[in-house]
């Protein structure tokens, strides 16, 4: 009995695949490439560096003397002062040149991405950029 019943069990969910309709074939499917520009946001350029002026007062042991008594007196504020060796100085200057001259090779790079994208991006308005 139990063999009937495990037979029948198996037909009866076997049946649904051993009676399938008839299917349409299938159609082909057709691939449309075309060329799209996509939009390209382009941030604006950072703006120029504004130096600010300073000055400097080169303090020898008699401009120190003097610079005190003038303090003392109160003709001069109490400010201070720092100090650079000539070798110091000398490091100050390369680190800041190292500085501008990365600072031009990373608007060269921007630049650089900035004309070069635009053969993908949308027909905008030119670009422009900051005068140095």
């Amino acid at each position: 009995m139990k063999i009937h019943f495990l037979l029948v069990l198996f037909i009866w969910l076997n049946g649904c695949s051993l009676f399938q309709p008839k299917q349409e074939p299938v159609k082909p499917i057709s691939i449309l490439a075309t060329e799209v520009k996509i939009p390209v946001f382009h941030p604006p350029m950072p703006d120029s560096i504004i130096w600010r002026d300073f000055k400097w007062k080169i303090l020898t042991p008699e401009r120190m003397s003097e610079l005190l008594d003038a303090i003392e007196r109160g003709e001069e504020p109490a400010r201070a002062f720092y100090a650079l060796t000539t070798d110091q100085y000398e490091v100050l200057t390369l680190n800041m040149a190292e500085i501008k001259q990365f600072l031009k090779q990373q608007r060269a790079i921007i630049e650089y991405y900035h004309k070069n994208v635009n053969y993908m991006a949308v027909e905008k308005e030119p670009l422009t950029y900051p005068s140095e």
